[in-house]
């Protein structure tokens, strides 16, 4: 299992007791590789971002008043939820970001895009196999 201070994790180390880590939706796409996987279904290697890191991005840019306040225009009536998304998304994309999260991010996005190549090329015609082997190069 990935230590707690990492801002990625690896979705075959997910499963549905990760959600307070990682979100509902990430943990149920972990719990849902385990079982394709005892099925024999293949499945390309992928990671989520930790609740931690989400976190940790938003105060390291300061953005957690600029979300507040938007919230709270929304909760006044003062403005549409489609203002305040647009606020807060803009807030995220448009701010200096965490350089570890985006370094780990990125490195893992290149080998991802790397090994999701057809079936045929993994080891034992194994997807987890290749992940494994390449993650040890990362």
């Amino acid at each position: 299992m990935a230590k707690d201070s990492s801002p990625v994790i690896w979705m075959e180390e997910l499963g549905r007791n990760d959600v307070p880590r990682v979100g509902g939706k990430n943990a149920s796409l972990g719990e849902m590789l385990h079982h394709l996987d005892q099925q024999g279904v293949r499945v390309p290697a992928g990671f989520a971002t930790t609740a931690n890191a989400y976190r940790r991005f938003i105060a390291d840019n300061g953005l957690n008043e600029t979300i507040a306040s938007a919230l709270g225009e929304l909760a006044s009536g003062n403005a549409r939820l489609a203002e305040v998304g647009t606020v807060i998304r803009r807030a995220i994309l448009g701010d200096d970001s965490s350089e570890s999260f985006l370094i780990a991010a990125i490195c893992l996005w290149r080998w991802c895009a790397r090994t999701l190549q057809p079936p045929g090329n993994y080891p034992n015609n194994s997807i987890k196999g290749a992940a494994r082997k390449r993650r040890r190069r990362i």
